[in-house]
């Protein structure tokens, strides 16, 4: 038996978070739902509670979710969107760490696994990258790409000068539940959708978060996600303004949580988000009298967006290609300006023979990110 300084050397290091919980919200993705769930039951590290929501599907999900007996915690509900999901899964989670995942996506084996072993004391947020993978499960790509990053430490100054940090979506994110208590529950009426949107400010205000450089979740992008942006012109708009509805939310909740957390309130936090300025932008130059902020005007935005652009802490070419590409919105004929556009957000808008460089230039990115 060791004792004295050999039994120091031999103990296992203390973990911040001992215990974890996975939620998994789903509504109709019951074509989906079933490799969401066996994802986390073949984990290395099995959690304690794997937390099934059902908000109210019209499709075969309640019986999958039955099928698996008591190896998972069923909650069914009527429908009432994300945050309600959220809600109903937070109530029935006891774990240190919870860790949220979408129905339509799965978790990688050593995901659980990675994100307690390296969790570092007093974080109170943990975020990671996603493989992406099309409808057909063919590999597409790293989200976020590892141009655009994802935050790691104090974001506190970041998130209230510009309403957000760089982070991800839901399936890849884990959440102290000590930071979550203070937070909770998300007001359903707001946040009928996009509520990780909400809990990334509502926690990341709270202290540190934590990037692991890891694809440790798989996103699906099937064609009906909910942030995609349609190809045609009408359901581009359409997109660009839900998009804008979302964040018009998110951002509206960043003065609140900072006086509930001690922080001076910013002024107009939504006038300093580059993403919600360019989408703004965007839908008063393709329909001016249905844009839904009535003061806008295109100067005005064009010349906040490239004001918040050039404080970016970003490479200067960056820099640059943002601040021409809002130029052409905001000078240039819509006719002009929108394709263009459409063409750098829309991937299923582009020619084949750029689609095909895509692809390449996707695989060499996975390769290089050992997924």
């Amino acid at each position: 038996m060791r004792t004295g300084i050999f039994a120091e050397c031999a103990r296992e290091p203390e973990l911040p978070m001992k215990t974890a919980s996975v939620i998994i919200d789903n509504y109709n993705y019951g074509h989906f739902l079933r490799k969401a769930i066996d994802s986390v039951l073949e984990q290395k590290r099995i959690p304690e509670e794997i937390i099934v929501v059902d908000d109210g599907s019209t499709d075969n999900s309640a019986e999958i979710i039955r099928s698996y007996g008591d190896r998972v915690i069923p909650v069914f509900k009527e429908n009432g969107g994300h945050g309600s999901a959220f809600n109903a899964g937070f109530r029935r989670a006891s774990g240190d760490a919870i860790f949220f995942l979408d129905a339509d996506d799965a978790m990688k084996p050593l995901a659980i696994d990675t994100v307690l072993r390296k969790w570092k004391p007093g974080v109170v947020m943990v975020h990671y990258y996603m493989q992406v993978i099309d409808a057909q499960g063919k590999p597409s790509g790293v989200y976020p790409s590892k141009v655009e990053g994802l935050a790691d430490g104090h974001v506190v100054s970041q998130l209230l000068e510009t309403g957000a940090f760089p982070t991800t979506l839901t399936s890849g994110l884990a959440f102290s539940r000590d930071a979550l208590d203070k937070v909770f529950p998300i007001d359903e009426t707001v946040f009928r959708q996009a509520a990780d949107g909400y809990l990334v400010r509502a926690v990341g205000i709270q202290g540190p978060v934590q990037t692991i450089d890891q694809c440790l979740a798989i996103w699906t992008r099937h064609g009906a996600n909910d942030s995609r942006i349609a190809p045609d012109y009408d359901g581009m708009l359409k997109s660009i303004r839900r998009q804008m509805m979302y964040m018009k939310n998110e951002l509206g909740e960043v003065p609140r949580l900072a006086k509930q957390f001690g922080y001076e309130a910013p002024a107009r936090v939504e006038d300093r988000n580059l993403k919600y300025l360019y989408y703004r932008l965007i839908s008063l130059t393709m329909d001016p009298v249905g844009h839904p902020i009535s003061d806008d005007s295109s100067f005005s935005l064009w010349k906040m967006f490239c004001q918040a652009r050039l404080k970016e802490s970003r490479p200067f070419t960056q820099k640059i290609t943002g601040t021409v590409l809002a130029s052409l919105v905001f000078a240039a004929p819509a006719s002009l300006s929108i394709p263009i556009v459409r063409f750098r957000m829309v991937s299923d808008s582009r020619p084949d023979w750029v689609k095909t460089i895509d692809r390449f230039r996707r695989y060499l990115k996975i390769y290089h990110s050992n997924i």
